[in-house]
């Protein structure tokens, strides 16, 4: 990912990511190395003492008087308004750190040219000391790190050559001393530089793989609690479901109402006109029922509201908050006609000649103690209530006492046929 072999640089959408999200950290680096860096600058004052004495006056006026003001008042700055200098560019900060060298540069230079001392040529030490403050403290990118190496290196060269006082003998021995160090700085930088893209490359690729993975848990999540075949939800995505739903409706104090579909006729269905087609009538009949879910006033699809769940088989549950028992008896015969006016051709379906679904209608009240799993009982016992008296048709449950009672006697729930109507398990709720 990175586009130059010398002078590093990500392609421009990543570089700018970089630049973005590593900026508030450099820019803590540059004030707390600087502070600590000026503190070191005015130490140095104690060799200024020691090698060139007769021009102390002059260094402390350079290093109290100038510079350190300079570079207090670009630190105060820098940390005053970091978040206007976040909103520069990132070479306006390698700017500001390369210049503070070079004017540090500068003084040891003015100190060399104006001392007579005669321990003056070992004072060229301290460009060696800049070089490492912008290369490796300071950690200036390193295509900025190279023009302020070479600008450090020429001011060293001309000092060195313009002093004619300075042994003739030391000179190159010195200039190559410089030279060594700034090469190795500048392959420390590099590579401090490398190693600080490498470490956010893997932080990418890191934080990708997370996002692949929740991704892929989310994906998993709605594939374990969706029917494959007709994209409604499950039993395990309707227990789920209705698990945040009768919390919410607790809560707010609103009814719950539970319908119970059951596709008439549909083995006969399967027989006459094969799988494929029953598979596609499925599919047609949860569309209907999601389209008037919808159409109810203020109602949702979205979790935690209204939910069409494919039970098993050709059996279906709705389920949908706010609804009394009127209402939702009357959304049961809606879907009931809806379902009807498809007019999918069912020739053996007594009467109709047609697609049908009979419905049994259950509200479950905020404030009964009811579980959820008797109101299914009661809704399961008003759908066998309506294919008793004829299909296509939906019935609103019985009392849950007599749903008790009829339990209690064993009643087997069938219709006239011998089609089995028991949903072969009950909510654990």
């Amino acid at each position: 990912m990175i586009r130059s072999r010398w002078f590093m640089a990500f392609p421009p959408e990543v570089e700018r990511h970089f630049e973005r999200d590593m900026g508030p950290a450099r820019l803590r680096h540059f004030v707390v190395s600087g502070a600590i860096s000026v503190l070191n600058y005015n130490f140095f004052l104690l060799v200024d003492w020691l090698l060139i004495p007769d021009v102390l006056d002059m260094a402390a006026l350079l290093r109290l008087g100038l510079f350190t003001p300079l570079c207090c008042l670009t630190i105060w700055a820098g940390w005053r308004y970091r978040a206007f200098w976040l909103t520069l560019p990132s070479w306006s900060l390698e700017v500001v750190v390369a210049l503070h060298g070079v004017i540090a540069a500068l003084t040891v230079a003015l100190l060399l040219n104006l001392s007579d001392s005669p321990l003056c040529y070992a004072y060229h030490a301290g460009y060696v000391i800049i070089l490492v403050y912008g290369n490796v403290v300071q950690r200036l990118r390193f295509q900025w790190a190279v023009p302020f190496t070479l600008a450090i290196i020429l001011v060293h060269a001309i000092t060195l050559w313009r002093d004619d006082a300075y042994p003739p003998a030391v000179r190159v021995p010195m200039l190559v001393f410089v030279l060594s160090v700034a090469g190795y700085t500048l392959m420390t930088n590099r590579r401090l530089e490398h190693e600080e893209r490498q470490r956010y490359l893997a932080s990418l690729r890191a934080q990708a793989l997370q996002e692949q993975l929740r991704s892929s848990h989310a994906q998993l999540e709605v594939a374990a609690r969706t029917d494959p075949l007709t994209g409604a939800a499950n039993r395990h995505g309707l227990e789920h479901h209705l698990a945040i739903l009768r919390r919410r409706s607790w809560l707010a104090g609103e009814s719950l109402a539970m319908l119970v579909l059951d596709v008439d006729h549909f083995k006969a269905f399967n027989d006459r006109y094969g799988h494929p087609a029953g598979d596609e009538t499925l599919r047609w009949v949860v569309q209907v029922l999601r389209e008037q879910v919808a159409c109810l006033p203020g109602c949702t699809m979205a979790e935690p509201g209204a939910l069409v769940a494919r039970w098993g088989g050709e059996e279906f549950v709705v389920v949908v908050p706010g609804l009394d028992e009127q209402q939702a008896l009357v959304f049961g015969e809606a879907l009931v006609d809806e379902v009807r006016a498809l007019a999918i051709r069912h020739e053996r379906a007594p009467g109709t000649g047609c697609v049908t679904v009979s419905v049994g209608v259950a509200v479950w009240a905020a404030s009964s103690l009811e579980s959820l799993d008797d109101v299914m009982s009661r809704a399961d016992a008003a759908l066998y209530l309506a294919k008793r008296r004829g299909r296509c048709r939906a019935e609103l449950g019985p009392s849950a006492e007599a749903v008790d009672s009829e339990a209690s006697c064993g009643a087997l729930r069938a219709t006239p046929g011998g089609e089995p109507l028991s949903h072969g398990g009950h909510l654990a709720f």
